[in-house]
């Protein structure tokens, strides 16, 4: 076992401050991956949809608790209101030349 897995299992992967933790934090985008989607696997049960009492808590609930979260994964304990039944999959974004930039930015 290497030591991003040592640590990944010390921090129990499966719970969602191991994604929020300093430690996590300062993995490269290729780790942050390895252990996301191995806790994605993990697991085959899928989400539920939010009950329409549930839904309204979007429009008056502090959504900043939330979007201030730091890591990878929501909060432990948090009810996940916006796309929560949905697939998971890897993707590989492989550009053609264009002349687009910022995050599409490519040699022309």
């Amino acid at each position: 076992m290497d030591s991003l897995e040592e640590d990944m299992t010390e921090m129990r992967i499966l719970d969602n401050k191991a994604f929020a933790s300093s430690r996590y934090i300062k993995f490269g985008a290729h780790d942050k991956m390895k252990y996301l989607w191995s806790a994605i696997k993990s697991t085959t049960r899928p989400g539920s949809f939010p009950s329409m009492l549930e839904t309204a808590k979007i429009f008056i609930g502090d959504m900043k608790r939330v979007m201030d979260w730091p890591g990878d994964a929501m909060k432990t304990g948090t009810k996940k209101l916006i796309h929560s039944v949905g697939a998971t999959g890897k993707v590989k974004f492989v550009p053609n030349k264009h002349p687009f930039s910022g995050m599409f930015k490519t040699e022309m």
